[in-house]
């Protein structure tokens, strides 16, 4: 099935210094473009991000400060990032949600809008991959427990299955602890700090993860924005263990690295 275009379709990929749009920058920056007609061109640069490149970004995409070092800044790419993307659809691995935003967002931070026409398309491959390979209880029990049930969507039956797959995946991986408290601990993101990742390990950067103030880290909110961690602390819908930590860092301590296993 051949794709059909009627403008350019650029496939755009970024390495950065942590997920933050607004906050974090390029290190790493690939464009690859299909054509109408079917020819592709590809471009790639890395870039200086004026910033430390975190230890955790390092360890993910391998792009170490050394290596940016002599790295054109991203002032000095603009146009060609710019004409490189503008009159083209976009398409890409979480392009909606990341890339496409982040690009934006460190091209205006250069003084370079994207320009983009109104009716612009971004297709998502990890869309699609969400479409067609389904992650609910239902492919769960189809891969652990080899059934293929009927959708109840009632509670009994959603429950039997639930922990018919917990059970088959003890027996599936055996990485996977014996303990309820140590299965949870293995699949936590070892960098949050409470139980819903309000507040997370950036390297030694404690950042705030949620609402306007997304990025900031939290020595920045002690200094900017102390009015909202007091805000937080009267807010219901945040754990207790989120409050704690907005409520020790306005007492003046600040979270620690728990120690790995």
């Amino acid at each position: 099935m051949k794709l059909q275009l009627s403008r350019p379709l650029a496939s755009l990929d970024l390495e950065t210094t942590g997920p933050f749009v607004g906050v974090d920058r390029i290190v790493d920056i690939g464009i690859v473009t299909l054509f109408p007609d079917g020819h592709t061109e590809e471009w790639q640069t890395l870039i200086n991000p004026g910033m430390p490149i975190p230890p955790g970004a390092t360890a993910i995409h391998r792009i170490t400060d050394e290596m940016v070092k002599e790295a054109p800044r991203l002032e000095q790419v603009a146009d060609q990032v710019r004409a490189r993307l503008s009159g083209c659809d976009f398409c890409g691995f979480n392009v909606k949600r990341f890339d496409v935003p982040f690009v934006k967002a460190d091209l205006a931070r250069a003084g370079k809008e994207l320009i983009t026409d109104n009716d612009v398309v971004v297709i998502d491959a990890m869309d699609i991959y969400h479409h067609f390979e389904r992650r609910d209880l239902v492919a769960a029990v189809r891969r652990y427990i080899g059934l293929d049930p009927l959708q109840s969507h009632r509670a009994l039956p959603d429950a039997r299955s639930s922990l018919g797959v917990l059970l088959e995946q003890m027996k599936s991986h055996a990485d996977l602890p014996t303990t309820p408290a140590a299965i949870a601990d293995f699949v936590r993101d070892p960098d949050a700090i409470d139980e819903d990742g309000k507040f997370k390990f950036y390297g030694d950067d404690v950042r705030i993860t949620f609402g306007k103030h997304r990025g900031h880290t939290l020595k920045w909110m002690l200094k900017n924005e102390r009015g909202f961690l007091q805000w937080m602390l009267g807010v219901a819908d945040f754990a207790e263990d989120s409050k704690a930590v907005a409520r020790n860092a306005l007492a003046g301590v600040m979270p620690k690295k728990r120690e790995m296993k």
